[in-house]
């Protein structure tokens, strides 16, 4: 039995319940809606909660308590009709689900649309009290280039050391810090199939909705607009607007009763606007997720899929009562690396012989870089020269020939895959391309070596990689081979330039076929940062031809990085030069390299995602430390101290060398990157 005290203070509530949302009924009504501010849902259901499966899949929703108040309007889901069927009566901060019913599934468009004429209202001007843009800000949820989506995963922080959780306090500095971005969107928001409206994402962080040039909506001052959507989410004819807003607070000025006191946190929330009586309205408005949500982005069919730090993702559904938790699922993915060329130069393999085993170990060349490596899905490197198993065939510059032991310590490493079609693979002749390649099949049968074949048929075919569910497509060829021409019978043992039409023709074979295609490019000009017009053809002829990634080594040099596209209108990651991984050259620019990092995804289950897509990319600078005996070793250039830079080869009693030199040539060869 009930006391009756407690029977008293329940109907009381009931009863404030029902006046604030008549309230709201009546202010809705008044108001211009064009200028509501940042209003939410009272009550926010946090992405801990999904983590610990509360709520059945399709039965949960987006924002879980209840409450149909959006900045005192009852408009939960609301049609756009001013008899609100399927809106909530009740006005209540209730604790359950917001999942009363389907919606219809409709589409969500981005693209093209037709001008016309529509019954939007025109605004002349907005006042910053109520509402006008400053926000804005990620178009298609697509990363800005050589933004690293690891460092920007992890909060978004500029240091990317900052927890990905809801217990994580953003400030407005965090929240600057990301890859903000623009975009522009047709809509057709009163139903007449014609796309009058254009939605923009500007680069003041904000979204404004314009017809014929003029705006007739403008996102408060508060907002920070990450991504927007034009979307028929409940097919009735009409596009809906969804905005994924940075702003400070859990809740709009009507937070639930068991809320003592307003934050002032910066969190993500998901705004849902859509035509009503001819003016912009807000239809359905969240609280804060809880939690940080690196990615997001509405599928065909309408379904917004929000993707947290460690990607797994949820996949959210329109109904009768907003956005409602249809199921959930973690996108595929993995990390690639790509480390520049290894030379090695006699100084440095004759450091390398253990006088006591009588071999060639050269381990401790990467002993300092394993770690690192080794967290990679799939490792490349650009092994220069040919191996030669008897030592006493090893020689070094001008014509090439290394221990074959030093293709064990790159494989103890964790290197997956070789380049080896260069400029020095047949400084030896072709005789020993083929010890060569009987030494990987021999020794490392799982180790891919690309651009050398050892069968005419095999001319400028990739080497196929398969880890996990992806699978990757790798091709490997050089400018030329240093003047020492192959006999006309063996020209098949190495893809050069003269294999470039079939090559490209090979590139556009596997596509479809491949996650992702991946050509290594051994050519430009040694010792520059700049890349050659015959290197520029060559990448953009790749990309054409379906190349994801395109990945030059030769120069010796890092280069810049990014991503570019063709004049055809392909689009593709270069990286115009890796410099030296391992080498003992004159110069401190040809002893800082850079390794290449991309982390692919993709999403099972989704149609728009489910191939395979760069999610971040970056360039990791490395040293090859050679000390005054010869004795070369790897360091990642954060690991790398004045004091071994005072011991470099290259550093002088009269002007030692310091960390920070290494780093000024690293940045001084990447230049304007992007």
């Amino acid at each position: 039995m009930v006391p009756r005290s407690a029977a008293v203070v329940l109907a009381a509530l009931a009863l404030a319940a029902c006046l604030l949302c008549l309230i709201g009924v009546a202010w809705a009504d008044d108001e211009p809606l064009v200028t509501v501010s940042a209003s939410q849902w009272t009550g926010g259901y946090t992405a801990q909660k999904q983590a610990a499966g509360q709520g059945a899949a399709g039965g949960e929703s987006l924002d879980e308590g209840a409450s149909d108040i959006v900045d005192g309007t009852a408009t939960s889901a609301s049609p756009k009709d001013a008899e609100n069927p399927g809106g909530s009566d009740k006005g209540t901060a209730d604790s359950g689900g917001l999942s009363k019913g389907e919606g219809n599934s409709g589409v969500c468009l981005k693209g093209g649309g037709q001008s016309g004429e529509s019954s939007l209202e025109a605004i002349a001007s907005v006042d910053s009290s109520e509402g006008k843009g400053v926000p804005g800000v990620s178009a298609g949820n697509e990363m800005a280039s050589g933004i690293s989506y690891r460092d920007m995963a992890t909060s978004g922080a500029v240091d990317g050391n900052a927890p990905a959780s809801g217990d994580f306090v953003y400030d407005e500095e965090t929240v600057e810090s990301f890859a903000w971005q623009t975009c522009q969107l047709p809509a057709d928001l009163d139903g007449d199939e014609a796309q009058e409206s254009l939605v923009t994402v500007g680069e003041a962080r904000d979204v404004r909705v314009s017809v014929a040039g003029v705006d007739v909506f403008a996102s408060p001052d508060e907002w920070r607009v990450f991504d927007a959507h034009v979307c028929d989410l409940d097919g009735d004819g009409a596009d809906e607007l969804v905005f994924l807003v940075w702003k400070q607070g859990s809740y709009g000025p009507y937070r639930p009763f068991w809320e003592s006191g307003a934050d002032d946190a910066w969190s993500q929330h998901v705004f849902v606007y859509g035509m009503r009586a001819g003016k912009i309205a807000p239809i359905w408005m969240s609280s804060a997720l809880g939690s940080y949500f690196a990615r997001e982005w509405m599928e065909p069919d309408g379904t917004l899929v929000l993707e947290a730090p460690d990607g797994s993702l949820t996949f959210w559904r329109w109904g009768s009562w907003g956005f409602k938790l249809a199921g959930k699922t973690r996108a595929e993915r993995i990390s690639l690396l790509f480390a520049g060329d290894v030379i090695a130069h006699q100084g440095i393999y004759e450091a390398a012989y253990d006088r006591a085993a009588r071999a060639f170990d050269f381990s401790s060349v990467f002993a300092q870089v394993r770690d690192y490596i080794s967290l990679f899905g799939i490792a490349t490197v650009c092994q220069e020269t040919v191996l030669v198993r008897d030592a006493a065939k090893r020689s070094g510059y001008p014509e090439f020939a290394t221990p074959a032991t030093i293709a064990d310590a790159l494989v103890d490493t964790g290197f997956d895959v070789v380049a080896s079609a260069t400029n020095h693979v047949n400084d030896r002749g072709s005789g020993a391309i083929r010890e060569t390649l009987g030494y990987w099949a021999e020794e490392h049968p799982h180790v891919g070596v690309a651009g050398l074949h050892d069968d005419a048929s095999d001319v400028a075919a990739p080497v196929i990689v398969e880890s996990g569910d992806f699978r990757l497509a790798y091709f490997n060829l050089t400018y030329g081979l240093n003047g020492h021409a192959l006999p006309e019978d063996e020209e098949y043992l190495v893809d050069t330039l003269e294999d470039k039409d079939a090559m490209l023709q090979e590139i556009a074979a596997v596509q479809g076929e491949a996650d992702l295609t991946v050509v290594i490019l051994h050519m430009g000009e040694e010792y520059s940062s700049v890349p050659t017009q015959e290197q520029r053809q060559m990448v953009e002829e790749a990309i054409d031809a379906g190349a994801d990634v395109v990945v030059c080594s030769h120069a010796h040099v890092v280069a810049p990085y990014g991503m570019l596209t063709t004049e055809a209108g392909a689009t593709g990651l270069v990286y115009w030069g890796l410099g030296n991984f391992v080498a003992s050259q004159g110069d401190i620019a040809c002893q800082v390299g850079g390794i290449a990092t991309i982390e692919l995804e993709k999403v099972p289950g989704s149609e728009s995602m489910a191939e395979a897509r760069i999610v971040s990319f970056g360039l990791e600078p490395c040293v090859c430390h050679v000390g005054k005996d010869g004795a070369a070793q790897v360091y990642l250039l954060e690991d790398y101290t004045d004091e071994l830079a005072a011991q470099h080869v290259l550093s002088s009693e009269g002007r030692p060398l310091c960390a920070d030199d290494f780093r000024q040539a690293f940045e001084a060869g990447i230049g304007e990157t992007g």
